[in-house]
């Protein structure tokens, strides 16, 4: 029997792609995995531990403390996960076959910490390009960094990133996009060897929709949180073009998202059909995407996107940032329309908005494309996206790291 421990962090305030993944994969594997949860939440009601145990599966709850030390400290971060081994030790004695399958990169250290005790194996899986998220904390360092990527000065890059994440302890690491590989190759010299791309998978049914009726007026869907690097706000300037050029269209929005950030999207773009949901449940997401005439994924940086992979499995004509894994998962006007990205070290990373203002007159205009890329991508996702391939890829891994 295969023990995989999933490590990762939740949020109170919104559902995360790494959450998706874990649901999706838990509920496709056969009996011989075996699959126990340790993840974390920043939430001031949760304040205890909370462990349950059902049919042998382990499934641990623990609050992470808002203490900035445990975020930026090694050592303080190390004494807190070692509590957190103390506790566990127990439930995970025994276990010939274990692997700690880190979800969070924040969590290697107490992936080590699990290895040393149980002597399991280590899986680290990229669901993000790290440096990216300077992009929303400190964009100055962002700017710096992309510089430096762009002009393939990996060695000033390494040191300004000053990156304490130890991807050598993985015995194999798991990347969702050739860029997440390259990163890990030309900073950091993860042995090639080492790295497996595995392209997220979801469950997938053929002839999900034949095609969406035309509506009036048409409606473009945005889903995800409500911030400056999932393009959000970028997507709002360009349809407030569009809207002035006379086309008439409704915005869904569904996500999570702040008061403040709702009333400043109702005040600033007043002239729009908005419509903002917040967060709401996959069983009124699919309804969306079975009845939304485009969606549109306007992110700065991103991985193999659940929403994406959604959008596609309901047929869904999309827009699409041509930035990381999105650039590797489509092809322009076959499966989705790509709008590309402009960086200036002075101004930062942008959408090019010219692009992406004729990229959404050109769907909304043309009915007869629509149709052929909702075919195409759902068809796309059936044959590359799907869950199987996931699983096969990934089970494949633990089964070799056994021998």
């Amino acid at each position: 029997m295969i023990n995989i421990v999933h490590l990762y962090t939740v949020f109170d305030n919104c559902k995360t792609g790494i959450e998706r993944y874990i649901e999706l994969f838990t509920s496709a594997c056969d009996k011989e995995l075996r699959n126990h949860q340790v993840y974390f939440i920043q939430n001031t009601n949760s304040i205890f531990p909370r462990i349950e145990v059902e049919n042998n599966c382990v499934k641990a709850l623990f609050p992470l403390p808002e203490n900035i030390l445990l975020k930026i400290s090694t050592y303080w971060r190390r004494k807190y996960f070692k509590v957190i081994i103390e506790i566990l030790t127990p439930y995970f004695t025994g276990f010939s076959e274990i692997f700690f399958h880190c979800h969070d990169l924040f969590l290697l250290d107490l992936a080590e910490e699990f290895k040393f005790q149980s002597k399991g194996k280590i899986i680290t899986q990229m669901h993000c390009i790290p440096w990216k998220g300077y992009l929303m904390y400190n964009e100055s360092l962002f700017n710096k960094l992309n510089q430096l990527y762009m002009n393939e000065e990996y060695g000033l890059f390494k040191k300004m990133e000053d990156s304490t994440i130890k991807y050598q302890i993985a015995d194999q690491i798991i990347c969702l996009s050739e860029a997440a590989r390259e990163y890990l190759v030309n900073i950091h010299q993860v042995n090639d060897g080492k790295i497996k791309i595995i392209h997220n998978g979801i469950n997938v049914k053929k002839n999900i929709v034949d095609y969406r009726r035309k509506k009036d007026p048409i409606e473009i869907l945005y889903v995800g949180k409500i911030t400056r690097d999932k393009g959000i706000y970028e997507l709002l300037d360009a349809l407030r073009i569009v809207n002035d050029k006379g086309y008439d269209f409704k915005v869904i929005i569904a996500g999570a998202i702040s008061n403040k950030s709702r009333q400043e999207i109702n005040s600033d773009y007043k002239k729009l059909n908005i419509n903002i949901l917040g967060q709401i449940s996959y069983a009124e997401l699919q309804k969306l995407y079975k009845t939304c005439t485009i969606g549109i994924i306007p992110s700065l940086h991103e991985q193999c996107s659940y929403v994406a992979l959604e959008m596609a499995m309901h047929g869904m004509p999309m827009i699409v940032s041509k930035i990381d894994a999105l650039a590797e998962m489509f092809k322009h006007e076959e499966t989705i329309l790509y709008t590309p990205l402009v960086f200036d070290p002075d101004t930062g990373l942008n959408i090019d908005k010219d692009k992406f203002v004729k990229n959404i007159i050109y769907l909304i205009n043309n009915e007869n494309l629509r149709k052929k890329m909702s075919r195409n991508v759902q068809k796309l996702c059936i044959e590359k996206f799907n869950i199987d391939q996931m699983m096969d890829k990934t089970v494949t891994i633990y089964k070799s790291l056994c021998l």
